[in-house]
């Protein structure tokens, strides 16, 4: 998972390239929220990325184009033309993980963090 970093982006393609990404939610919705605010965003937003299906994933994009077209368009853009790293009607099924955030990376990350500083 990333926070759509470009050049970390790069980097991972290149060492693995078919590595299936996937954007952290709490990260694009912290972009997301940057740009558009309302709760009625906030509510289709977390619809559209927890949609266990691409109809309920449709669904919920039309819901938002006709709330805001702007934000819309760009969530489209955001997520590319790889709907699947956004929402979880799109995960790969062989991996056995669906959280749509990386709050277990960072758990980790902080946890060595932690150790590292100890020597």
């Amino acid at each position: 998972m990333s926070n759509r970093k470009k050049s970390l982006k790069k980097v991972i393609t290149s060492i693995f390239p078919v590595l299936r990404r996937r954007y952290c939610a709490r990260h694009l919705y912290a972009n997301f929220r940057a740009k558009f605010s309302g709760p009625k965003l906030r509510k289709l937003f977390k619809i559209a990325v927890k949609a266990f299906t691409e109809p309920d994933f449709k669904d919920a994009m039309e819901e938002i184009k006709a709330t805001d077209l702007t934000t819309h368009k760009w969530l489209m853009e955001t997520c590319g033309e790889e709907k699947s790293t956004c929402s979880k009607h799109g995960f790969d099924a062989s991996v056995k993980v669906d959280h749509v955030t990386n709050n277990m990376t960072e758990s980790f990350n902080a946890f060595l963090g932690k150790t590292r500083q100890r020597r």
